[in-house]
């Protein structure tokens, strides 16, 4: 970056940099990969005046996500015989839809260009509105108007499971989310 024209960067991390919602305490080692980066980007920030926005993304989904994400595994196995085991269900998700990120990201950029006094800042990507994993099921099995076979409790939660996501980060300024949960789960269906 010292050695280019850089010198505004938006950077993104992950609300799973903060296990039992503690200031630093990675989930995995993708979080801590995500920590170290930031880590990174301050030594710019300091040494090279370059002006960096964090955005902590929580739970992303939308339509053209491949990954094998819930999601998309609760949709690939809906009105078949077959089915999926997954964990009692309790922990909360934050689910953020794509459009609303990629709205985040627009902002991001607009608040750096706007803002001379942003050096290094971090804010959350989230809606506030926390579903336990097993209503989220739920409500997506109604939006499919079908049956969805989940066995829930078939499987421990993961090592380090995040129960509850944690809310400490400031929302970006002038962003809100624009698409309700049940609105996205709607979009995701007709992919």
């Amino acid at each position: 970056m010292q050695y280019s024209s850089t010198r505004l960067f938006i950077n993104t991390g992950t609300y799973w940099q903060n296990y039992n919602s503690d200031e630093y305490n990675p989930v995995d080692l993708y979080a801590a990969t995500k920590e170290a980066f930031e880590k990174i980007l301050k030594y710019y920030v300091d040494a090279f005046g370059i002006r960096v926005i964090t955005l902590r993304l929580y739970d992303v989904y939308g339509e053209d996500d491949k990954r094998p994400k819930l999601l998309n595994l609760l949709k690939e196995i809906a009105d078949t015989e077959r089915s999926i085991d997954v964990s009692p269900g309790e922990q909360y998700l934050d689910m953020v839809y794509i459009s609303d990120v990629c709205s985040a990201y627009l902002q991001a950029c607009e608040l750096l260009y706007s803002d001379p006094l942003i050096e290094n800042e971090i804010y959350g990507v989230y809606t506030g509105e926390k579903i336990r994993l097993k209503e989220l099921i739920e409500l997506f099995s109604d939006i499919l108007k079908c049956n969805i076979k989940v066995n829930l409790g078939k499987r421990a939660y993961k090592n380090r499971e995040v129960m509850e996501p944690m809310e400490h980060y400031q929302c970006l300024p002038q962003w809100r989310p624009a698409i309700s949960l049940q609105e996205g789960l709607q979009k995701f269906n007709k992919r």
